[in-house]
């Protein structure tokens, strides 16, 4: 199997962070709860608790050098060896993927189809998307189908040859693009309520929730928990420095996800400056697919190449998110079945898998179509509670409670030595230890509570 280089390792696991989430959902999250306040909060614990359980994760890939599954086997000092158990937390990738690529198969739709005929209306706006999601056999499905083999090709392409080269690719375009349109914007007379709208001091709006979103908007964004930095670190140069990748990663998660507010928000002002806010969202999936084809709209011929622009980097930041939770799912069947009779090659094994999320994936458009429910809740919500509110968090703390209380510290202190030291190492070590297994049993408790209460209506 094909390694990464260090360059190629950093690009990879800044893909698998910026996914969809960080450009619809943060920049809401920033504005309504305080703005600059947010963001400082956001830093502090982002540049202390996200690297540390991000440089956890990245360390037992690293040391083990094998998949998710094995990793936590083969570094596992315990008698009952039961530890590995904790890396199957990766099927929980699969669950996600299988509704991650439908909404991504939305982002090709209006990339390629509705930015082009753009919506002048909030009905018409409403109705284009409203007409995509209806019909469960239509260009939801063709659309979710075209995401899940191009997910798969890259995939099925290696390590080297697919992950390292489409993101050595897509990680600047999308950087260059992005910077672009905060440029463009920056020439409009609404930029400025923009930048007060997501840096505007408001501390009066930070609440304990707002601790509890934050953790949880940086958990999900640093792909922890589910497998993806332990296999991505299973192919990094062994010597790479795990505290400056964590920090890099992080970092420019956070740039990404401000552009596209600054981006977003400049133009929804400049909008409704003009029109109202009727039928307007500023957040979500009504955000990006029935707000802004609607302001686009409003720019002309400019409004056009805009709108393909930005769907284009939404799918760039997407593409690179499913294939990162494809990718440790191939690694562990190609690994496990290597030595026994019936071998999965990293080529049926992909093969296998993007079946597999083909198969779920349509159940989720069909369920979701037909409205059918379990306890308040389609497919698709039972998928994202199950995967992103569980499985993702229990993921997350099974690594720290392994890196902080299994894996020896003298033993530890070795693995880390190429990234932190003395003191730096201690601070670390607490942080893992001690606080982070505290913080996600709050975040965990907080989302099964959620989960419930939607289930009991």
């Amino acid at each position: 199997m094909g390694g990464f280089s260090k360059i190629g390792f950093l690009l990879a696991a800044l893909g698998s962070s910026i996914g969809l989430g960080q450009i619809w959902r943060f920049p809401y999250m920033v504005a309504d709860n305080g703005g600059g306040a947010f963001i400082i909060i956001f830093l502090v614990l982002i540049l202390t608790i996200g690297i540390s359980i991000l440089m956890a994760e990245m360390i037992i890939g690293n040391a083990a050098r094998k998949d998710p599954v094995e990793s936590y086997r083969e570094l596992d000092t315990t008698k009952s060896k039961k530890w590995y158990i904790a890396g199957f937390s990766l099927f929980g990738g699969i669950g996600i993927l299988c509704f991650y690529c439908v909404v991504l198969g939305w982002v090709l739709y209006y990339m390629l189809g509705v930015s082009w005929v753009l919506p002048a209306s909030a009905p018409e706006s409403l109705k284009i998307f409203n007409n995509l999601l209806s019909d469960p056999w239509g260009w939801q499905l063709v659309c979710f189908y075209v995401i899940v083999i191009i997910t798969g090709y890259v995939i099925y392409k290696g390590v080297e040859g697919g992950i390292e080269k489409l993101n050595f690719i897509l990680m600047p375009l999308l950087f260059v693009i992005f910077i672009g349109l905060v440029i463009y914007s920056a020439t409009s007379p609404y930029f400025g309520s923009a930048v007060k709208y997501l840096f505007d001091f408001k501390p009066e709006a930070i609440t304990p929730k707002t601790f509890v979103d934050v953790v949880s908007q940086i958990f999900f964004s640093l792909s922890i928990g589910i497998g993806i930095i332990i296999a991505y670190a299973a192919s990094s140069p062994k010597k790479q420095n795990l505290f400056k990748s964590s920090l890099f990663i992080s970092i420019a998660g956070v740039c990404i996800a401000l552009m596209a507010g600054l981006m977003i928000f400049t133009v929804v002002f400049q909008y409704t400056a003009i029109h109202g806010k009727e039928g307007i969202e500023f957040s979500g999936p009504g955000l990006v697919f029935k707000t802004l084809p609607l302001v686009f709209h409003s720019m002309g011929f400019t409004g056009k190449i805009i709108s393909f622009l930005f769907f284009l980097t939404l799918g760039f930041a997407g593409i690179t998110s499913t294939i990162s939770l494809l990718e440790p799912g191939v690694m562990y069947l190609a690994d496990v079945t290597k030595n026994r009779k019936v071998k999965l090659t990293r080529t049926k094994s992909t093969l296998l898998l993007s079946l597999l999320v083909a198969v779920v994936g349509t159940l989720v458009v069909y369920s979701d179509t037909t409205g059918f429910k379990f306890l308040h809740l389609s497919f698709w919500d039972w998928l994202d509670f199950l995967t992103s509110d569980v499985i993702l968090i229990v993921g997350g703390l099974c690594v720290v409670i392994f890196v902080g209380w299994v894996i020896k510290k003298e033993t530890l202190k070795i693995y880390a030595s190429n990234s932190l030291k003395g003191a730096w190492f201690e601070i670390w070590y607490f942080i893992v230890r001690y606080i982070s297994p505290i913080i996600l049993i709050i975040i965990l408790y907080v989302s099964v509570k959620d989960g419930v209460t939607r289930m009991i209506g």
